[in-house]
């Protein structure tokens, strides 16, 4: 792996689906560039991103795929 390369592990598919929306979202560019505002994404970033837990993305599933359906 190189250098600038990094390696995420995941505990459940969601979350490693949830994960991969996230960074390569508009709102993930925002944060690192307001928290970071380096050339490389760092772990510090990668880590530091607020997440929703798994049991909260399951809670309110449907109601997310609603609003993205209507929008």
């Amino acid at each position: 792996m190189d250098r600038g390369q990094q390696q995420l592990h995941f505990s459940s598919a969601l979350e490693r689906d949830l994960a991969q929306v996230i960074i390569c979202s508009d709102l993930f560019y925002w944060y690192w560039r307001v928290t970071e505002g380096e050339y490389s994404l760092t772990q510090k970033c990668l880590y530091s991103m607020p997440i929703p837990s798994e049991d909260n993305i399951k809670k309110y599933r449907n109601e997310i795929v609603d609003k993205k359906r209507i929008n």
